[in-house]
């Protein structure tokens, strides 16, 4: 039989709830329509976009495997005995190189899927289990993440030789494409240094805290992973749908990879939820501004200007407010609230230097120094002096150090992503 040509044929029989049969913990809840692949049950827990698990090719999975009494019997996101990274499993499809239940359980999926498989112990490991880790007749779960796909390895076989061979992780998956800008270019994650795989570990081991999701989402946004991140809170929010700081992160991260109406969907909903959180109202000012909406990008950063939790944070919300409000066309207003001196705490950053150019206090050519070499910081600053000298209207100037901005290579920086969006206005 080929497991992998199994058709999916019906929803499971009714009394099964729509978020799956109720497991105990630390198992965690998933949403989704259960349905059934003869006795193989799964639900999709989010729909992938990337390429689409096929017969005879390799799938690399990441997967946490339970018993039905919440015990966790393996995880490929635990770190080996030394500490270091586990890697997805990689595994090529019909081959039965796996238990029969994950040869049939991918199909249909997508790269960037999360499906829970439950599988009964006749596709698993069958009447007598693998002690002492898998009982007899043992039904297992496993939540999993779909990858990649990618061809097996083109070597010369026998019709007796084993199942073709699979490249490595590092080979297949390496940095993954995060952004592609409108000319081509290609932004792409940070390898884990073995910080994202120890929030994962936790997560796995306690499924049901929203704060694990989001240490998770920090860790992989730390190395730039930004799309895994947007997955990650996704998986938080079917735990716990009503978390603001969830939709505060996620709307965050799709910023970051330019999904602007997703991230103002996101905020939006986060400040329905809690209008007085600082990273809401912040982020949900600078897309609007992304946007082209400075009035309402105006109204959330003197909202957030009012709750920064610091001297720095203070400083973007007033650089951000002040240019908002410029852009909306009140530049009374503008200059009257940088003379009231609202960042009066003492910090030295690109947004408190950029203030010091819009108070007159500095030219532009003195923004920049021969210290800002990193990337984030000279987007930063170069889109500030281009906003500067638009808002002057000196267009040949703005462009230029739009273009600056762009060419950092700090494609995660507001600063990059609205000069990127500012150079397309101009043009």
């Amino acid at each position: 039989m080929r497991y992998s040509n199994l058709a999916i044929v019906a929803v499971v029989a009714a009394g099964c709830a729509s978020h799956g049969p109720r497991l105990p913990a630390p198992i965690p809840p998933v949403s989704g329509e259960p349905r059934v692949a003869f006795s193989l049950r799964y639900i999709d827990v989010a729909v992938g976009a990337g390429a689409p698990a096929e017969a005879a090719k390799c799938l690399y999975v990441h997967y946490t495997g339970w018993l039905t009494d919440g015990t966790k019997f393996d995880s490929s996101h635990d770190t080996t005995t030394g500490g270091t990274p586990r890697t997805p499993i990689a595994f090529p499809q019909g081959f039965r190189r796996v238990i029969a239940g994950w040869d049939a359980g991918f199909e249909g999926m997508r790269v960037g899927g999360h499906r829970r498989l439950l599988i009964p112990y006749q596709l698993a490991y069958g009447e007598r289990g693998r002690p002492p880790v898998i009982p007899p007749r043992a039904t297992l779960i496993f939540d999993t993440e779909l990858m990649a796909v990618a061809d097996t390895l083109a070597v010369a076989r026998a019709p007796s030789a084993p199942a073709p061979q699979c490249a490595s992780w590092a080979t297949v998956g390496g940095p993954s494409v995060q952004y592609r800008s409108p000319t081509g270019v290609e932004y792409r994650a940070q390898p884990d240094t073995g910080a994202i795989a120890r929030a994962e570990a936790a997560l796995a081991a306690d499924p049901r805290t929203v704060a694990r999701y989001l240490e998770v989402g920090l860790a992989q946004s730390g190395a730039r992973q930004f799309r895994e991140a947007i997955r990650t809170y996704t998986r938080g929010l079917a735990v716990a749908p009503d978390e603001p700081l969830l939709y505060r992160w996620r709307g965050h991260r799709f910023l970051s990879v330019r999904e602007l109406d997703r991230a103002l969907d996101d905020l939006t909903r986060g400040f329905h939820l809690d209008s007085a959180d600082y990273g809401i109202l912040y982020h949900l000012g600078v897309t609007r501004f992304a946007l082209g909406d400075f009035a309402g990008a105006a109204d959330a950063f003197a909202s957030s200007q009012r709750l920064a939790p610091n001297a720095g944070e203070l400083a973007g919300s007033t650089d951000w407010l002040w240019m908002a409000l410029s852009r909306a066309g009140r530049r009374d207003e503008a200059r009257a609230m940088l003379d009231r001196r609202p960042d009066s705490l003492s910090v030295d950053n690109a947004y408190a230097r950029r203030l010091r150019l819009y108070r007159g206090e500095i030219g532009p050519d003195q923004v920049m120094t021969p210290a800002d070499t990193a990337d984030v910081q000279v987007a930063t600053l170069a889109f500030g002096i281009g906003n500067w000298y638009l808002l002057r209207g000196d267009t040949t100037q703005a462009q230029a150090w739009f273009e600056r901005a762009v060419q950092s290579g700090g494609w995660p920086a507001f600063g990059f992503i609205v000069a990127e969006i500012e150079l397309r206005r101009l043009r």
